[in-house]
């Protein structure tokens, strides 16, 4: 994992962080700088809350099939992909593309 980390810094990277937990422990990995000012290296216990595009996009093509008409909001997982989501409390069943389980409706995921 530390050669993986290394090789995302050699490729341009300023920083990596990476933690792996398994059922024997946690593994962690880092390399490059959190700061390329102060070359602050990376932190070992650094958190870093993912927020991202990528919802917006995956939000923006299932509006578009549902407004082609090749989607529909109140269809389930498991209908659109079939046994992908089972197991570890999971159930395809249970959530539509509108909403998950347990979500009221001005909670609900696009």
């Amino acid at each position: 994992m530390q050669r993986d980390a290394d090789a995302l810094r050699d490729a341009g990277v300023s920083g990596a962080a990476v933690r792996l937990e398994t059922e024997r422990g946690v593994v962690t990995a880092r390399a490059g700088v959190a700061d390329t000012v102060t070359h602050r290296p990376v932190p070992a216990d650094g958190y870093l809350p993912l927020g991202g595009i990528t919802k917006t996009f995956v939000a923006t093509v299932v509006l578009q099939l549902v407004g082609e008409g090749r989607l529909s909001l109140d269809r389930t997982v498991e209908q659109a992909l079939p046994e992908v989501v089972s197991g570890a409390g999971n159930d395809g069943r249970a959530v539509t593309v509108r909403r998950r389980p347990g979500r009221r409706a001005r909670e609900a995921l696009p």
